[in-house]
C-alpha cells in the first residue's frame, strides 16, 4: 500500500508530461529501451542506407515493423512507446556520419505512448536521422521529431534515442561497401541516466547496510 500512491502519482505525471498542455513547445523525451533491433543495411547507391527498425533475424524486409519499449530507464512503472513505419526506410547521407529518411519515407508512420490509463499520446514522424559522427565510438544517435495528431495536434516532440552497434560497428562503413553488409544494434539507456541510478542504487544498498549495523551493535 505505501507504494500505490507513488505509482500513482508517477502515472499521472508522465500522462502530464505528454499531454497537449504540457507539450506544445517542442519538447525532448528519450527512448531508454528497445526490445527488438535497429538494423541498417548498403543502400541502393553508394553512400546511402537502408534501417529497419524493430527488426528481428529471419523477419521479411518488406511490411511494417514496430520498435517497442520503455521511455522509462530504471523499468519502474511508467510510460511504454511503440514506433511503427513501413520499412525498409532509405536514408541519404549527408556527411560528417549523418543519415536522415526523406517526408515521403516516413508517410504512415505512427509513434504511440501508452501508461497504466491507456494511451498517451499518438503522432507521425515528420523528420527521422541517425548520426554516429564520433571518431572511434559505436554509438548512433537517432532523432526524430513527432507531430501530434487529433487531441495531440499542437504537440511537437523531439525523440532521441541511443543505438548500441557492435564493437567497431559503422555505419558510415557498411552504407559506403560495395557489397550488401548488415550492421544491427539496440536501443539502451542513456549512460548519463543509467549512471544516476546505479548511484541511487548504491545509495539505498549502503542506507540498508548501515541500518542493519546499527540494529546490530544496539542487540550486542
Amino acid at each position: 500500500m505505501k507504494h500505490s500512491w507513488l505509482v500513482t502519482v508517477t502515472l499521472v505525471g508522465c500522462a502530464w508530461m505528454l499531454s497537449t498542455t504540457a507539450a506544445r513547445a517542442q519538447t525532448t523525451i528519450n527512448m531508454a529501451t528497445s526490445s527488438q533491433f535497429v538494423d541498417f543495411y548498403t543502400g541502393s547507391t553508394p553512400g546511402s542506407l537502408n534501417v529497419i527498425l524493430g527488426w528481428e533475424p529471419g523477419v521479411n524486409f518488406t511490411g511494417n515493423h514496430t520498435l517497442t519499449g520503455s521511455l522509462n530507464p530504471s523499468g519502474a512503472p511508467g510510460p511504454n512507446y511503440s514506433l511503427t513505419t513501413f520499412d525498409p526506410l532509405a536514408l541519404t547521407g549527408n556527411g560528417s556520419g549523418t543519415f536522415s529518411a526523406t517526408s515521403g519515407e516516413l508517410a504512415g508512420s505512427a509513434f504511440d505512448v501508452s501508461s497504466g490509463s491507456g494511451t498517451a499520446f499518438h503522432g507521425m514522424l515528420t523528420a527521422l536521422s541517425f548520426s554516429q559522427a564520433l571518431s572511434g565510438s559505436n554509438v548512433v544517435t537517432m532523432q526524430a521529431m513527432v507531430q501530434g495528431t487529433g487531441g495531440f495536434a499542437s504537440t511537437v516532440f523531439k525523440l532521441l534515442g541511443s543505438i548500441i552497434l557492435a564493437p567497431g560497428g559503422n555505419i558510415n562503413g557498411v552504407a559506403n561497401s560495395n557489397t550488401t553488409v548488415d550492421e544491427a544494434g539496440i536501443i539502451v539507456p542513456e549512460p548519463a541516466t543509467v549512471l544516476l541510478w546505479l548511484t541511487g542504487l548504491g545509495f539505498l544498498a549502503g542506507c540498508a547496510y548501515l541500518r542493519r549495523r546499527s540494529a546490530f551493535e544496539v542487540t550486542l
